[in-house]
């Protein structure tokens, strides 16, 4: 792993869902990752709709879960940039401007770790 991977993710993950694999059973480290990204993308697109709303509340619930969903896959700036819209939205009142520059930089994030994952072998 090239370290750009490593500031993405934590690689020490991706193994220890590989150590933990039964060879009976589908790749577990393929099946989670291949779930994470698929709701990633719809939560991603959930947000951009509640943004063209101004529904804030939606907006911070669905970076919370972004937030979580990108912890428990080590994947940090993910995890901070949710985390920032999240605070933002939920403590704030963020104007256009604002919101818009941090849901460009939470999809940049997002695009960081599919195209590490990619790297990877990962879909």
């Amino acid at each position: 792993m090239d370290p750009q991977e490593h500031e993405v993710l934590d690689p020490q993950l991706l193994e220890t869902l590989r150590a933990l694999q039964d060879p009976s059973d589908p790749d577990l480290a393929h099946e989670l990752i291949t779930l994470f990204l698929r709701d990633s993308a719809a939560r991603l697109a959930a947000i951009r709709a509640a943004v063209a709303t101004g529904d804030l509340s939606a907006i911070a619930e669905l970076a919370h879960q972004l937030k979580g969903s990108a912890g428990a896959l080590s994947a940090s700036r993910f995890r901070e940039t949710a985390s920032d819209l999240e605070m933002a939205t939920r403590f704030g009142r963020p104007d256009a401007t604002t919101l818009t520059s941090l849901c460009a930089g939470l999809a940049e994030a997002f695009d960081e770790v599919r195209a590490a994952l990619a790297r990877l072998g990962f879909p």
